[in-house]
């Protein structure tokens, strides 16, 4: 005997050409009630077992949603650790780009005073601001103004840039310009060495991730 609580409306429809017959169910509830699903007396035993399918897997959709979810995030951390290393190496190619204009714009600057370029290796520096202007300063001096300017450029242009000038017979070692590691004999090479910090972050201010140098060594001719 039915529940006088509980009403159903019952539909039926066939199919006379595929022989099948569908039938739809509506149960309005009245009252709260405990079962988990509303089936009619007459449900055929194919719709109860259907029912009860769908109840054991009723469950399997949260923990789809959570393996979605554990993957989204995985997926999501690997694409950010990917694009941090991009913008690192970004960062490294446009420093390895401002050294090497670095070390030419100071190989000019040599090459334009050349009778004093032993100078550069022991020169202090120091800005002059009559080498320019039309008036201009000595040979001397502008050694002196050119290695202001250029170690002016290292700071600003570089992360903790700093550089030296020696001469080498190996030019491509030494970790800083209190370890430049010159060789400093007559007839070596004279080296241009630059080094700077690149940092883990764009912005430069992270922790610093490797010391990079650049170096150019050539031998002047008049």
């Amino acid at each position: 005997m039915l529940d006088p609580h509980l009403s159903f409306r019952w539909r039926r429809s066939s199919d006379e050409s595929k022989g099948s017959t569908a039938c739809a169910y509506d149960c309005k509830m009245k009252r709260l009630l405990s079962l988990p699903t509303c089936l009619p007396v007459a449900a055929s035993p194919f719709v109860r077992k259907l029912v009860r399918c769908r109840r054991r897997h009723s469950g399997f959709s949260l923990l789809e949603a959570l393996i979605c979810i554990v993957l989204i995030t995985f997926a999501f951390l690997a694409a950010a650790g990917l694009h941090l290393s991009s913008l690192r190496d970004t960062q490294s190619s446009a420093q390895s780009a401002q050294a090497a204009q670095l070390v030419n714009d100071l190989s000019e600057r040599m090459r334009v005073n050349f009778q004093k370029t032993a100078e550069y290796m022991t020169s202090s520096a120091g800005l002059l601001g009559s080498c320019n202007t039309t008036a201009g300063c000595t040979s001397t001096e502008m050694v002196a103004n050119d290695l202001a300017e250029w170690n002016a450029a290292l700071a600003a242009r570089l992360p903790n840039g700093r550089g030296v000038v020696c001469r080498d017979a190996s030019p491509d070692d030494g970790t800083a310009p209190g370890s430049a590691a010159c060789s400093a004999g007559a007839t070596d090479p004279i080296a241009i060495k630059i080094w700077w910090d690149l940092r883990d972050q764009a912005s430069g201010s992270g922790p610093i991730a490797s010391t990079q140098r650049q170096v150019v060594a050539f031998i002047p001719r008049p």
